[in-house]
């Protein structure tokens, strides 16, 4: 397993590699090539350089390039050069900043050492930043290294979404499948209408450098879940530009309304504040439609919302949290980790279940005054209402509505 620790102040330890005994290195007996790096020339061993490297195994067993006894490496700076053999001596190395990261990858990429070039990645990965994210992305890109940068790339940029969503100097990196990439994430603390507002700012800085089919323009537009806003949000973006064709926001719709082929969604958006007829800024809303089809599931949790400086979200459990008879609702802090030790956050709320049926408001709530730590990430109840009297707060298209409610200061007493 490739492994990272950080070894100094400063320093970024790599490990994980094959490495041989110690001896290898400082014994001189047995050294049968040179590799010259910058007018350097290095006496190694050509079946240590073989086994970590694909390229040198090619450069030592070819007919054309096995009898020559000292090879130059260009592209390679010294210091680069250095961490490449202990890496194939040792199995680590240790980088004195994190700026030898994206030189030791390239290196790593030309050297053909897949080992190494992985475990950078995940380095990167876990070094990456606001402002180095859309670097981070072209190396992904160029080095065809999603599966290790994407995740950790995708999960900064719903983090700082509106950070980046309103930098005009970060929105000329975004290309088209980019963007694509960030609408289908569920992290987005952003409503429905903000992110159609996200794409008519992203084609008008765009559209002097691109041409935009009306199906490319959907396939952005089908992002939106259209049945969490209301009838004038809509009507209001079908005057834009870009949406002069119909195409767009019908194909767009229809994609919204069909499930079957968008599984990447965990669960419908949170409309927050959407679907609400007098939208309170204290209270966030989220609507779980085809609700029976969670009872197969023990845990299901809203996205994202922000109050105040901090992220939060409804975990709920369709059958109960260590009860059989119960559903169990909770409010969840996701970044607690930003506390100092015995710091707390005092919170007072309300957890309310809603659904219009047959014309009547029914609504099951419970208050907490609750104190969130480093320890206690979630509060609710373990028995917020009784799984025999869930049919009546379902609507009739098998959904329920679960409402949660921050109390100001002169609200919480």
């Amino acid at each position: 397993m490739c492994k990272r620790q950080l070894h100094e102040v400063g320093e970024l330890r790599l490990c994980g590699g094959v490495g041989f005994p110690i001896t290898m290195e400082k014994d001189k007996s047995y050294r049968d090539t040179a590799i010259r790096i910058e007018g350097v020339v290095y006496e190694l061993h050509r079946c240590v350089l073989a086994c970590a490297s694909a390229y040198f195994h090619t450069l030592f067993t070819s007919s054309i390039t096995a009898n020559i006894l000292e090879h130059n490496i260009p592209d390679i700076t010294v210091d680069i050069f250095l961490l490449v053999l202990s890496w194939a001596y040792h199995g680590e190395c240790t980088l004195q900043s994190n700026e030898q990261l994206v030189p030791l990858l390239y290196a790593a990429n030309m050297l053909q050492m897949d080992l190494l070039q992985s475990t950078v990645g995940h380095a990167i990965a876990n070094n990456i930043t606001e402002d180095s994210v859309f670097g981070a992305w072209d190396l992904a890109d160029k080095f065809d290294m999603h599966d290790i940068l994407l995740p950790s790339i995708l999960k900064l940029c719903t983090h700082c979404w509106s950070k980046i969503m309103n930098d005009k100097n970060k929105l000329i990196f975004i290309t088209f499948k980019r963007l694509c990439a960030l609408l289908g994430q569920d992290g987005i603390c952003a409503n429905e209408y903000d992110l159609l507002e996200v794409i008519d700012n992203w084609l008008s800085e765009c559209a002097g450098t691109n041409d935009f089919s009306d199906e490319m323009i959907a396939q952005l537009v089908s992002n939106v879940r259209f049945n969490s806003m209301s009838e004038d949000q809509i009507n209001s973006f079908t005057k834009k530009r870009w949406a002069d064709n119909a195409f767009v926001l019908k194909s767009a719709l229809l994609s919204s309304k069909d499930n079957t082929k968008r599984p990447r969604y965990r669960g419908p958006r949170y409309g927050v504040n959407d679907l609400l007829e007098k939208p309170d800024p204290t209270t966030f809303l989220w609507t779980i439609r085809n609700f029976s089809g969670l009872y197969e599931r023990k845990k299901t949790s809203s996205l994202p919302f922000q109050w105040l400086e901090w992220n939060w979200a409804i975990t709920l459990y369709p059958q109960g949290n260590q009860t059989s008879s119960y559903m169990s609702v909770y409010l969840e802090c996701l970044n607690t980790d930003r506390l100092e030790r015995g710091d707390m956050i005092n919170l007072a709320y309300e957890i309310k279940l809603l659904s219009p049926n047959q014309g009547e408001n029914k609504s099951h709530e419970k208050r907490f005054s609750a104190k969130f730590c480093s320890k206690t990430k979630d509060w609710g109840s373990r028995e917020f209402v009784c799984l025999n009297e869930l049919d009546k707060y379902k609507c009739p298209v098998d959904s329920v509505v679960l409402v949660i409610h921050f109390f100001q200061a002169d609200e919480s007493s």
